[in-house]
């Protein structure tokens, strides 16, 4: 495996979804790989064709996009935004089959119909320019601009209302956003958890600091605030992928939670600089943090509660780490940062607890300017990665 990817073959740039004109800052893939979502600082969310790279929909949402994920669950077709002060939930219908749309509108409790409102656009619907290869004017779907920003949620009025679910208007619901959420304050993080009925949702400028952490239960619509008593600034969470346990990553240190026994299970020390990002390998054992002195830290649960390894390859702020999903066929990591590079790692676990992880440099993917975001490919050996001048690559094999 190791030696198939440090060959001449690997990560050859293969594909640029262009169209951006403003830092991408988040990027996400369907559960089943076949589609890419784009959150940019333009405003627009761009949904592209993996193998193709043809632009399929886009959805103007009216200000910054702070981060785009698609639902995990494979029996869902749902997209969530966080635009200013709202969670914004779609329904991309060209991307699934129509009983996947049906069941995913009963799982929001927005039952309406919206299957004739939303098609492909561009050459998916024929529509094609003179030359016959791109996407002209006249092939932008009219509902683009139709999501109505949302204001945060007043404190004086709704001090005790953590936050509020709302119905999409039947304009909204034609372009297929089906339901909003309103925060008190910008919503900077989302993470599922993997059966996909919990979001979580960070808020870290939100001066009543037990709501900088706001889970939602999309099924049932309740929201809760897990720690009432919590006065660090939250930087990432993430679920683990097989126990009620919670990662929450702070400015010095990452909390691992007891869901069910609602107790700090585990404290782990983050040294040096700012923790930034976070991510959980899917067996659950280990996780990867990037922060502000150009470290990415690999920490090993059953280890310690320090680092297993602290590597500083970068030379700026690690903004991005990432494990791929499927690690028992390919064992990769890769973390992005401000200087421009995307660094991909072979880390092998070992189901032997008396054997430590094992980690080798693979790669180097090179950027002009800096990177936001990384991405696997669900099933495929495949990075992808966006920056600040709007660009998303992808790499191969």
């Amino acid at each position: 495996m190791l030696r198939s990817l440090v060959g001449s073959e690997m990560c050859i740039r293969d594909s640029l979804y262009k169209g951006h004109t403003a830092t991408v800052r988040s990027i996400s893939l369907s559960p089943n790989g076949q589609f890419l979502a784009t959150g940019c600082d333009d405003h627009l969310i761009r949904i592209f064709e993996v193998q193709t790279g043809r632009l399929i929909k886009r959805y103007d949402l009216g200000g910054p996009i702070q981060q785009v994920i698609f639902n995990p669950a494979p029996s869902l077709n749902i997209l969530v935004a966080s635009v200013e002060y709202s969670i914004v939930f779609i329904v991309p219908t060209f991307a699934n089959h129509q009983i996947v749309n049906d069941r995913s509108l009963h799982f929001l409790r927005a039952t309406q119909n919206i299957e004739a409102s939303e098609k492909p656009t561009g050459p998916v619907a024929g529509l094609v320019s003179a030359q016959g290869g791109g996407i002209v004017q006249t092939a932008i779907d009219a509902d683009e601009a139709a999501y109505d920003p949302s204001r945060d949620l007043d404190d004086v009025e709704e001090k005790e209302k953590r936050a509020d679910f709302i119905d999409a208007t039947p304009r909204e619901r034609a372009a297929g956003v089906v339901l909003k959420v309103n925060v008190h304050a910008k919503a900077k993080r989302l993470t599922f958890h993997n059966k996909g009925d919990y979001l979580c949702a960070l808020c870290p400028k939100d001066h009543v600091k037990y709501r900088q952490t706001i889970m939602l239960q999309l099924s049932k619509r309740k929201v809760f605030c897990p720690f009432r008593k919590f006065s660090e600034v939250v930087t990432d969470c993430k679920f683990h992928p097989k126990e009620p346990l919670f990662f929450l990553s702070t400015t010095n240190s990452v909390r691992c939670y007891n869901l069910l026994a609602h107790k700090l299970q585990k404290k782990y020390k983050a040294y040096g600089g700012i923790t930034t990002c976070l991510t959980v390998h899917p067996d659950g054992d280990n996780f990867l943090v990037g922060d502000t002195t150009n470290h990415t830290i690999w920490y090993d649960c059953d280890f310690s509660d320090k680092p297993y390894k602290r590597m500083k390859s970068h030379h700026g702020v690690v903004n991005a780490v990432e494990y791929h999903r499927n690690t028992d066929a390919y064992p990769l990591f890769a973390s992005g940062a401000s200087d421009g590079q995307v660094h991909v790692f072979h880390g092998m676990v070992y189901d032997d607890y008396t054997k430590n992880a094992l980690i080798v440099p693979v790669k180097i993917l090179r950027h002009s300017r800096p990177v936001y975001d990384v991405a696997w490919h669900p099933s495929l050996p495949w990075v992808f990665t966006s920056t600040e001048d709007g660009t998303v690559c992808c790499w191969t094999e």
